[in-house]
């Protein structure tokens, strides 16, 4: 008789112990959730082979009504020779990017052709201090707050 219980017992912290496993697991243990390969929603993959993501910034403005930008910033290379000269310096890129937008004005970025102003600046001091070729700066996301 008391082999019955003890095996009632054990069954039941192990099913005690799954259950608290699933659940910490699910909701609230970072990293990959249900599926093979799941991502966090924050970190965005590209089909491009010539696009290199950067880390999001997050950054103080220098002016205007928008005190903070938090974006997620994408640069595509012109051929396979610039994606590795990129993937090599990305960090330096990043801080490129970094100075860039500190520097910049909440009221311009706001607008359509600030943006586009601000990707021009990109990939023109990119060119000038880290002798990079860049086809093209995207914005996976792009916030400015106050």
């Amino acid at each position: 008789m008391g082999g019955y219980r003890v095996s009632k017992i054990t069954i039941f912290v192990i099913l005690a112990v799954s259950i608290v496993y699933l659940i910490y697991g699910t909701f609230f243990k970072e990293g990959p959730r249900f599926g093979v390969g799941a991502m966090p929603s924050s970190v965005r993959g590209s089909t491009d082979p010539l696009e290199t993501g950067l880390d999001q910034i997050l950054i103080n403005l220098s002016k205007g009504q928008y005190s903070f930008l938090k974006a997620e910033i994408a640069v595509k290379a012109e051929n396979r020779a610039a994606k590795a000269e990129i993937d090599r310096l990305r960090e330096p890129l990043r801080r490129l990017v970094l100075n860039i937008a500190s520097k910049e004005d909440g009221e311009i970025l706001a607008t359509p052709q600030g943006k586009e102003q601000f990707k021009a600046r990109i990939i023109q001091e990119a060119r000038q201090q880290l002798g990079l070729e860049l086809e093209g700066v995207y914005f996976q996301n792009f916030v400015l707050a106050r």
